[in-house]
Formats: structure tokens, sequence, C-alpha cells
């Protein structure tokens, strides 16, 4: 309960990992504000729109920040909104303009001293072409525009603090999934061709991916923004352990009673495919006292169900 009552304020509150980040805070009593680039009624699905102070900005620049971060007077800070979450490859002006130009004019409203933390929600893309499993030391090696623009950002998060000793945590999740996911991702797909009956075109699927279910990741953040040690810290969160896209496809289907098929090799690999992203969480364990306790069979049989209330809900 160590967020009781504080001044918390998170970007990217109507994103997937946002929105049940935003849950956990309000359940933990937490004072909530955010910033997002869509309209309050974004946050009606959630249902604690009434809980949280929601401020809509269009142009992110220290000029529309700095007001909003007056009035908020954060003690805590998530930044997770990004561009190119789903869209790796946009635009490479786009992705410098929000993923590193709103990253710094966020850092710079928040004046130091005036705040406890800053946790920076990065992206396990950054490490790229790298044996596993990946520390959070080797050297970063981005392989699209998302991941080079995200990793542009967290060194700059690293500079702010090893210079002038900002509080700022790096975090970098791995493959997320759970309810909420962007119907764009792997896992809401292969639900939705399932749920309509048709089979699911793909990748060979060969690429070896970190499962980590919402849940657990938003375990982490939460106590990234807590723990004394972490301050300055830059940290995975992730199992540890490594699920193919092909057996993940296979499991959902599965778990759904394999009413249609997979189609492996239908869709080509994307430019610059990363076959293995499988991270270390021994420094999450260290420093946060943290590990994932929702296994991959449990994530997915969770998910479905959601995804599943959701669709009966639309089509009825």
């Amino acid at each position: 309960m160590k967020l009781h009552g504080k001044r918390v304020l998170v970007t990217g509150i109507t994103g997937f990992i946002g929105s049940h980040l935003a849950e956990r805070l309000v359940a933990e009593g937490a004072r909530v504000s955010a910033i997002g680039r869509k309209p309050a009624t974004e946050l009606r699905a959630l249902g604690i729109v009434e809980e949280i102070d929601y401020y809509s900005a269009s142009r992110w620049t220290r000029e529309t920040l700095e007001p909003i971060v007056r009035s908020v007077r954060p003690e805590i800070v998530f930044h997770l909104a990004a561009a190119g979450v789903t869209e790796p490859y946009l635009d490479a002006e786009v992705a410098v303009q929000f993923n590193v130009g709103a990253t710094l004019a966020l850092l710079q409203s928040v004046s130091p001293g005036e705040y406890e933390r800053f946790v920076y929600v990065g992206t396990c893309y950054e490490y790229g072409h790298t044996t596993p499993p990946i520390s959070e030391d080797v050297p970063l090696d981005p392989v699209n525009i998302y991941a080079a623009s995200k990793a542009a950002a967290s060194l700059f998060c690293q500079m702010y603090h090893r210079s002038y000793g900002w509080p700022i945590i790096i975090v970098r999740p791995f493959a997320a999934y759970g309810p909420r996911q962007s119907a764009r991702a792997l896992i809401p797909q292969v639900i939705d061709h399932a749920l309509r009956g048709q089979d699911f075109e793909m990748t060979p699927g060969e690429q070896g991916r970190d499962w980590i279910y919402v849940s657990d990741l938003v375990e982490g953040l939460v106590l990234a923004a807590v723990a004394e040690r972490a301050v300055g810290q830059t940290i995975n969160l992730c199992t540890g352990e490594e699920h193919s896209v092909r057996e993940v496809v296979s499991q959902v289907l599965a778990l759904m009673g394999n009413p249609v098929r997979a189609v492996p090799g239908a869709r080509p690999y994307r430019p610059g495919e990363v076959w293995h992203l499988v991270g270390d969480n021994r420094k999450a364990k260290e420093l946060l006292h943290w590990e994932p306790r929702v296994s991959l069979e449990e994530g997915l049989r969770r998910t479905i169900a959601w995804y599943t209330t959701e669709y009966r809900s639309a089509h009825a």
C-alpha cells in the first residue's frame, strides 16, 4: 500500500498496459491523473473514469505538458505513451517526435526534487538480435523504427539520471498479453479468427518470445516505483521462458477446442525479424522481489475468456 494517497501521473492510460496499471493504482488508493491523446470517453470501458483526472493533449510539447504537470504535482510518474506499439515500422519522423520528443518534454516538465520516481516503460525490442537470456547490460541493437526511437528515449532517461541524479527507472517489458490488448496483436487476432470460424494465416512462426501476462507486468511496474534500490536501474520484466509464436498459436486454438486451423507460412516474416527475445529476470527478482505468477496456459485461458465474453456481447 505504499502508493496509497500518492499523486500519480500516468501517460498512455488508454492503452493496453496503461489501462491495467490505472486499475491497479486506483485499487491501491493512489490519486491518479492521466495524460492521453484520446478523448476522455475512451476511459469509460475501464469503469474507473470518476476516480481519474484525465487531461487530453493532442500535442506533447513542454509548453502543453508543463501546465498539466504543475496542476497535478505528481509524486510518481509512469510514462507508457508511445507511437508504434502495434506499428513498428511507422514513419521515422513521427516516432522521433513522439517517442523521443514527448518523453523529453515530460521529463523537463517535472521539476527535479518535486517528484519521487519517474518510471519509463521501454520495450524488449530495444535489444534486437541478442543471444538469450538477455540481461539489461547488453548493448542495444534495435531493428525497427519503433524500437530505435524507444532506445533513444531510454538513453536520454539514463543520461538524466547519471548526469543530474534524476530519480528515473527504466523498465523493459517483454511480450505482454492479456485482456484489452490491441486487436492487431497476435493473441487477440488468433482468438478473433477462432470465434469467427476463420483459419488463421500466419508466418512460419519460428520466432521465440518471452510471454508475460499483464497482471504480472503491472505488479512489476508498481514495485519499480516504490523499491528504493530500483532508482537509476534498467529492469527487465519477463518470465525467462521461451515459447515460439507457432506454439502459442497452437495452444490458443487447442484451449478453444481447435475450431479452426492455423496456416503457418501463409504470410512472410517482417523485415529484420528478431528470432529470440527472451529475457533474464534475475535483476527484477533481486531489486523488486518480483517474479511472474501466471503461467502461459493460465494467462491464455483468462485472455480467451475475456475476448469470448466481449465477442458474444458485441454479437448478442
